[in-house]
């Protein structure tokens, strides 16, 4: 299964009227772009594990592209979480902010394209690759 493929559910959830689906398509596209995101990293050399915190290497790159990618899936996050576990909270609900999400995944789709072309990519994973150094334990 592709990424692309959470993000395409979503789309199609978003344009539907039920609360379920609504909510289903924010969570759908929070995770699409989690796991572009988590593609990207990988093909850098990031070990990613099974750290949610994905969007600290790309703000540590200072690199302007990765750091949108990164301020967007936080942004994205915090609508999962609203969706997934915030049942009491009705204004997660309204269709205008799950297709907003929908656009937000497939914006981090471009910048995650625009990440991996020439110099950004190399300029991206040395800075992520001095962040991880910085990140070890000191022995």
């Amino acid at each position: 299964m592709k990424p692309v493929e959470f993000i395409a559910l979503a789309g199609t959830l978003s344009v539907q009227t039920e609360k379920a689906r609504i909510r289903t398509s924010i969570s759908r596209a929070y995770y699409g772009a989690f796991h572009l995101v988590t593609e990207f990293l990988s093909g850098i050399g990031f070990n990613t594990g099974k750290d949610h915190d994905l969007h600290k290497p790309l703000l540590a790159s200072k690199h302007p592209l990765a750091m949108d990618a990164a301020r967007i899936l936080a942004d994205l996050y915090d609508d999962r979480r609203r969706a997934d576990y915030r049942l009491a909270d009705t204004a997660i609900e309204e269709q205008i902010r799950a297709m907003r999400c929908v656009e937000l995944a497939r914006y981090v789709e471009s910048l995650l394209q625009q990440c991996n072309a020439e110099p950004a990519r190399s300029e991206i994973k040395v800075a992520i690759d001095s962040y991880q150094q910085q990140m070890r334990p000191k022995t």
